[in-house]
């Protein structure tokens, strides 16, 4: 693909100041306020290189590097933007426009034309703004254009005005003009030469003698080093360390990158992983989720407390029955019928003894825990209340903590949590349960309680939905 020169037009405010061409084979295009940028842009807040345009074939790029202003298109801020043709970006009070192709040249002039006989069919193939053919025909002979396998005729316009048709990315343009015979082009003629174009060139050559007779009647005592302008064009050093300082100036844009990276290996592997971490907190807003966990603990330690005070004066009045019970040598009234004590096997932490007139019953340790919920950690989903589930669940704790003594009794350090996942179908009944997460870590106990939750029964959701219940249980022993 043919590469594609770009230009630009340079505004001030309203005013046009200077339009530039940019050849694809020039590395670097710098636009700023810097002597030796390629776009000069003076005024306030224009850095000495405010952007760059690259070519990386076969696209331009205008990459937007300055640190006094924004290079501004469509009210955005510009880091890199790619030249389609037609934009304009605003930088400080200037503009600049880029163009893929020439907008002050004309392929065909019209002035001349309405003098001329329009001698022939002149047709024109465009592809995405290149000329790929050009030919001249009888004035009335069709043109043939074959695209996608299939060949279309496109009639003669009948004037000099520009007929177009559209073959995907070709487009074909006609119209009437004139055609130059031989005997024209071998007769060059002086009117070429107008009077506006003498004028011109008499004023040029007065120009030129008045300026070659100040330079031969001033002494030559030009020194090279205080005029910069003659060292210029004498001096060939001269001009290689302008483009050395040209190339200096376009290096700059990389530096801040480089020292930004420096920076950056300074950090060490902790300090970067903390700033990520709180940048992610920030981010996500956990600061809000840490405030809840925080407030739910604390809520949490509240109940464990009340929990324990309550489970504590549970153990010490079943201690002070058990004490103040005379369970053996006497008759025990139940139902109407009466029994006498005679042997008790050992049950939990209870131990009986047997003698000769009867078993005496010493004492021993009790194993008490209690059971708590955890309300905030309760998830459902389906056609059954928060509170309906929960009064049920109540009522059955009984169950749980039963599960949770029976293991206690054997293990005084035994406590956690169990958080239990079960399915209520549309029926009531629970279709399908297990242990999500525990930290209690007792598969006696979770297996007791799992056989216990299968056989509950729940009123039946709204609707013959089943409802999924995610339900936190707190073991704790109360010894």
């Amino acid at each position: 693909m043919r590469q594609k020169y770009l230009y630009l037009e340079h505004y001030h405010g309203e005013k046009f100041n200077s339009a530039k061409k940019v050849n694809p084979k020039q590395r670097h295009f710098v636009i700023g306020s810097s002597r030796v940028s390629d776009l000069r842009l003076l005024g306030k807040n224009v850095a000495g290189v405010q952007a760059v345009v690259e070519h990386r074939p076969p696209f331009w790029y205008l990459v937007g590097c300055g640190n006094e202003s924004d290079v501004i298109y469509n009210d955005q801020v510009v880091h890199e933007m790619k030249i389609e043709g037609g934009e304009s970006v605003t930088i400080g009070e200037h503009s600049v426009k880029f163009y893929l192709s020439d907008p002050q040249k004309k392929l065909f002039s019209t002035e001349t034309e309405s003098t001329k006989e329009l001698n022939s069919h002149q047709v024109l193939v465009v592809r995405e703004g290149d000329i790929v053919e050009t030919l001249f025909l009888n004035p009335g002979e069709a043109y043939k254009f074959h695209f996608d396998g299939e060949e279309h005729v496109l009639p003669a316009p009948p004037n000099k005005e520009w007929k177009f048709k559209q073959f995907g990315k070709y487009l074909v343009q006609q119209r009437l003009a004139h055609k130059p015979s031989d005997e024209d082009r071998q007769k060059p003629s002086l009117k070429l030469i107008t009077g506006d174009l003498k004028t011109a060139g008499v004023s040029l050559f007065a120009f030129f003698a008045v300026f070659v007779s100040i330079g031969l009647l001033k002494p030559n005592k030009t020194d090279k080093k205080s005029n910069r302008y003659v060292q210029m064009v004498y001096d060939a050093k001269m001009m290689q360390e302008l483009r050395e300082e040209a190339e200096q100036v376009n290096q700059q844009r990389f530096v801040a990158s480089e020292k930004q990276q420096k920076k950056t290996e300074d950090v060490t592997p902790e300090k970067e992983y903390v700033a990520k971490v709180v940048k992610n907190i920030r981010a996500k807003g956990l600061s809000k989720l840490v405030g809840r966990i925080a407030a739910r603990a604390a809520k949490d330690a509240i109940n464990i407390k009340a929990l324990n005070q309550l489970s504590q004066d549970t153990a010490r009045q079943r201690q002070q029955a058990l004490s103040s019970a005379d369970l053996f040598g006497k008759k025990l009234k139940v139902s109407d019928k009466k029994f006498k004590a005679r042997k008790l096997a050992s049950i939990g932490s209870l131990k009986a003894q047997s003698g000769a007139k009867g078993a005496k019953l010493s004492k021993g340790k009790v194993a008490a825990g209690e059971v708590g919920i955890v309300e905030e950690e309760i998830m459902l989903d389906g056609g059954l209340d928060r509170e309906v589930i929960a009064a049920y669940i109540r009522s059955k704790l009984g169950e749980i903590r039963y599960c949770y003594e029976r293991q206690l009794a054997s293990n005084s350090d035994l406590h956690g949590k169990i958080m239990v996942k079960f399915t209520i179908g549309s029926s009531g009944k629970v279709n399908a349960k297990r242990v999500a997460n525990t930290t209690l870590k007792n598969a006696i106990v979770e297996g007791c309680i799992l056989r216990r939750i299968a056989a509950w029964k729940f009123p039946n959701p709204k609707g013959g939905v089943e409802v999924d219940v995610s339900y936190p249980f707190l073991f704790k022993s109360v010894n």
